[in-house]
């Protein structure tokens, strides 16, 4: 049970069973009163997959491999703000983006969106999204299983916010997380910790190596808002690095940052990194379009940033004003990569090169999270 593994496969990792991102529930942590028997209780963290599916378009959610030709996605119309101009200027950093000079440089964006992001392998989201619930699921059966409720579901939250740091505008900041329940397994290689403090509710979730022992690294962690599903706000960030490589990135490394709103009807993203396709990536979406901002090198053959919109429903090439308000409403902190080392491509070596804004250090991100994950939680109630 809980096991993953992380094999290198075409310039990739592959993560099979990694339960990585979220948690989407705001009930009771212990929601069912205990029979004598065992029978009839559960954490009461609910599922994560529907509400995030709802708000991610149709077709997407089909190439992701998690969903049926039968379902597109969030129909209802989305509320959109547009944020102030130094929250955007936060998000986009100090280039201008610009659309590419071809119909078919702007689609081969959102294929390439589609094959890193919404595709098997370990980056495709919405399969990341629905191993959390297989992982909570398990938690529930153990739970009904005991003679008695572990006493940690009903521990006083630990406040752990300062333990990691995620990009910021400028520099970095920490994120928010209270833990009540923390495990362990497999000689200290995985650890789970999750927690609910008001409303909300916490998650982290790491393997620090692989089950051959190399410090390949699957991490998340993410803070889930929201009293029922139609208010649901779930925040998560998600790290790949495998064999914890400092300098020779043979397979994907990449640090992630996703934001899913259920009233607003949106799907915000980014992720810098390697392996991912572009260096940096930033997409939001709601029922209509879907805003797609790119940094890569192969595209016109130039560093531009740039851009471009397509339609919510069918993934089909749109005028770019029908994404303004896209554009102007992306509030995440754009994440590129900083220069560092090489990565293997094509049977030879080439340099990381450095994004524009807010670039992610690919050679800190196994010390910072998955590193930390054997100490960071000791003062959280184990599990048992």
């Amino acid at each position: 049970m809980l096991m993953r593994s992380i094999r290198k496969s075409r310039n990739s990792v592959s993560v099979k069973g990694a339960a990585v991102v979220l948690v989407a529930g705001a009930i009771a942590l212990y929601a069912c009163s205990k029979d004598d028997d065992g029978s009839g209780a559960s954490i009461g963290a609910p599922q994560a997959y529907p509400p995030t599916a709802a708000v991610t378009p149709g077709q997407l959610v089909i190439a992701a491999g998690t969903g049926s030709s039968s379902f597109v996605g969030k129909k209802t119309a989305a509320t959109r703000a547009n944020p102030d101009s130094a929250a955007s200027a936060a998000a986009l950093g100090t280039l201008v983006a610009v659309e590419p000079s071809t119909d078919g440089e702007k689609t081969a964006m959102l294929d390439t969106v589609k094959q890193r992001l919404f595709s098997e392998g370990p980056t495709n989201l919405l399969k990341l999204v629905k191993n959390v619930d297989d992982r909570m699921k398990e938690y529930d059966t153990r739970v009904a299983g005991m003679s008695a409720a572990p006493e940690c579901l009903s521990s006083t939250p630990v406040d752990l916010s300062t333990v990691f740091s995620v990009p910021a505008a400028s520099g970095t900041t920490t994120f928010p997380l209270f833990g009540q329940c923390q495990e362990t397994i497999n000689n200290g290689g995985m650890t789970l910790m999750f927690g609910k403090k008001d409303t909300d509710w916490y998650l982290v979730d790491g393997a620090s190596a692989d089950l051959d022992g190399s410090a390949s690294c699957v991490f998340s962690m993410s803070k889930i808002s929201g009293t029922s599903d139609a208010d649901r706000v779930v925040d998560g960030y998600m790290v790949v690095d495998y064999e914890g490589k400092t300098d020779n990135f043979t397979g994907s490394t990449t640090l992630m940052h996703f934001k899913a709103d259920v009233a607003a009807g949106t799907l915000e993203f980014t992720a810098g990194g390697i392996g991912i396709g572009p260096n940096q990536v930033h997409t939001k979406s709601n029922a209509e379009y879907l805003y797609i901002q790119t940094q890569d090198r192969s595209l016109s053959g130039s560093a531009s940033l740039y851009h471009a919109c397509f339609s919510a429903v069918d993934l089909s090439l749109t005028t770019l004003s029908n994404c303004s308000a896209l554009q102007s409403s992306l509030t995440l902190v754009s994440l590129g990569t900083t220069a560092a080392g090489s990565y293997i491509g094509g049977g030879s070596s080439h340099s990381v090169p450095a994004t524009d804004s807010n670039n992610v250090d690919l050679t800190g991100l196994y010390a910072g999270y998955c590193g930390k994950l054997s100490t960071a939680f000791s003062g959280v109630a184990a599990f048992k």
